[in-house]
Parts: structure tokens; sequence; C-alpha cells
């Protein structure tokens, strides 16, 4: 507010007021929820925590509401409001544990989906672990640990995907994941 006071020239009752006046239409809560809803949390420090709640209507691309507080019993406190819980079919989300809680309790006909960023993000993560402990394995002085030292999956995947011959680092991976 304080940089909309400034850029106008106004004082900040007058930037309140017309905040106030813009969101009279704006519902407490939606009325009615779409078939396709996302979750997401960002930081913004409130009195609840760090972290604040964005719900949206992916297809239609808008925000429905945004909350405070990501936490589990707020978000299931706010959802009890809403009437057309059961029509939503898929909550996508990131792996937040709370979501996912929030979806099956608040939303069980709905699937829960991992959005794809997150899911590859886990996915890249974990190989690189693997790559890692493989890495330590072959020890300091070997070719193979230079070769594994300080390459990410995906330079690995570009530079040796069609040598064969040096996939045979990979063919003893344990899935202990």
């Amino acid at each position: 507010m304080t940089y909309i006071v400034k850029i106008n020239n106004v004082c900040d009752m007058t930037v309140r007021r017309e905040l106030i006046s813009a969101m009279k239409d704006y519902p407490e809560v939606p009325n009615s929820l779409p078939k396709v809803i996302s979750f997401d949390g960002f930081r913004a420090h409130t009195n609840y925590g760090k972290y604040a709640f964005i719900m949206n209507d992916l297809i239609h691309k808008k925000i429905l509401d945004v909350l405070p507080c990501r936490k589990k019993d707020y978000l299931e406190n706010y959802f009890t409001i809403i009437n057309n819980r059961q029509s939503v079919e898929y909550v996508i989300s990131d792996m937040y544990e709370a979501y996912l809680i929030v979806t099956k309790v608040m939303f069980p006909k709905a699937k829960f989906v991992v959005d794809r960023f997150h899911y590859i993000r886990y996915v890249m993560d974990t190989l690189d672990n693997i790559r890692k402990r493989l890495q330590d394995e072959f020890g300091k002085g070997s070719k193979e640990y230079r070769l594994l030292k300080n390459r990410k999956n995906v330079d690995l995947l570009r530079i040796y995907f069609n040598d064969v011959d040096n996939w045979h680092i990979y063919k003893d991976i344990k899935m202990d994941i």
C-alpha cells in the first residue's frame, strides 16, 4: 500500500477506500468449485505462519481464493463451508502432505495429482542422490568417480545416451528409494 500511495501521490485512506470498493463484490468464500482445482503455498509472513495458501481454477486460469494459512486444520475448516466439494474431480498440488490429507478428507471423490514440476524435481533429486552414492562407491581416484563428479543427471543422460558402453556404470544400481 505504501508503494501505491507513493507513486499515485494520494493518502493511504484513499487507497484503502478504493481497495474496499474493489473487493465489495468478491465473495468471502467461493460459492462453488470447478471440477479441477489446484493448491499451492507461497511465502507470506502472516499471523498464522510463514506460508499462505492459494487455490486456483486451472482450466479457466483464475485465482479462486487466497488464505493466510496452509495448515491442515485451517484448510479443513475453510472447506467445510463450500457446498459442492463432491463435484471436484481433481486436486493438483505439490507434495505437501497437508494438501493430500485435506484432499482425501474434504474431496472424497477427487483424485490427488502431483504437479509435473514437483514430480520431475523429486525424480531428478533422487537420481542425483544415486549418482552421488555411486560416485562414493568407486572411490576418489577412479575414472568413474571423475566421470560422475559434479555432473547433474541431465548432463549424464545427454552425453551418454547413445554410448551404450558407458552405461556399464549403472548396471548394478539398487533402487532403494
